[in-house]
């Protein structure tokens, strides 16, 4: 039974996280990286940010892409009369440990990159930064009240 409960929950999970990480919606643009442009960067930071950029995008165009792979095997596991869910949940363990690092690796890269901006820049930094975020919370209230969710 404890089995079952566990894979539901990172069945749920897993799904949660496709949502969240989807880039064929009207919403992915509010998930998507500023620009250097939107930043008001130029030069050398725009060059740098703009390879952070496509470094994030990627990562979490891999991330989509696994968690959809991982959802089909978890359904293809499912469908069977004696499913290894051990195995499974060990094989997601290490997916997850292996993604948090990488992400871990280029938010470090992304802090160190502003650090070395100059304090106006970082001001717009800032500035475009709080106006994705209080558009990604508009986005969110607007999935809670379509969806009723608390």
């Amino acid at each position: 039974m404890w089995q079952s409960v566990k894979v539901l929950a990172l069945a749920g999970s897993l799904a949660g996280a496709t949502c969240a990480v989807c880039t064929a919606t009207p919403r992915a643009r509010a998930m998507t990286p500023p620009s250097a442009a939107e930043l008001g960067l130029a030069g050398p930071d725009a060059t740098r940010w703009n390879t952070l950029r496509d470094q994030t995008i990627d990562a979490r165009e891999t991330t989509r892409a696994t968690v959809l792979r991982e959802l089909d095997a978890l359904r293809a596991l499912l469908a069977t009369d004696a499913p290894d869910l051990d195995a499974y949940e060990r094989g997601i363990e290490q997916s997850i440990e292996s993604h948090v690092a990488a992400e871990r690796d280029l938010r470090q890269k992304k802090l160190a990159f502003y650090d070395g901006l100059a304090p106006a820049q970082k001001a717009k930094v800032r500035a475009v930064m709080l106006d994705r975020l209080n558009r990604l919370e508009r986005l969110r209230e607007a999935w809670l009240d379509a969806s009723g969710s608390p």
